[in-house]
């Protein structure tokens, strides 16, 4: 099996816009730990 196999093509991302409450829903209904924020399309991350 390879990693590939395993990993999502579609990844769900958050705005820094996106209340918390969506954040909440997204996570726990799809059993999410970690999400990427994105700001105008890239990473958030300073």
């Amino acid at each position: 099996m390879r990693v590939g196999d395993l990993m999502e093509r579609d990844v769900l991302t958050l705005e820094c816009s996106d209340g918390l409450d969506l954040v909440d829903d997204l996570m726990r209904l799809g059993r999410i730990r970690h999400m990427p924020i994105v700001s105008n399309g890239r990473s958030a991350r300073s």
